[in-house]
């Protein structure tokens, strides 16, 4: 537990390195659909031609990463405020 100003923080937030390595529940594996969206996303906002300033959530939908989403964002703000996404690789038809 790590501790600054000479007390304990006991907060999830409170890891190590040590802690990391020992505890893998701190990654997030996607599935092949949650991989997809946002390249077919991007594919979709391309055909468009909208400036980069315009894509938000009304056209950029994601959802299969839907839950996977609300996940990292509750472990960042509320959790550990850390996380790694696992099977986040460039597939087929993807932009270098």
């Amino acid at each position: 537990m790590p501790t600054i100003f000479g007390h304990p923080i006991t907060e999830p937030a409170a890891w190590t390195a040590i802690d990391l390595t020992a505890n893998r529940s701190w990654g997030i594996s996607l599935t092949a659909d949650e991989v997809a969206d946002p390249l077919a996303a991007c594919a979709g906002v391309r055909e468009t031609g909208l400036p980069l300033a315009q894509i938000g959530a009304g056209n950029f939908p994601l959802p299969h990463c839907r839950a996977t989403i609300a996940r990292i964002r509750q472990q960042l703000w509320d959790g550990r405020g850390d996380g790694k996404v696992h099977a986040c690789r460039q597939t087929d038809g993807a932009p270098a």
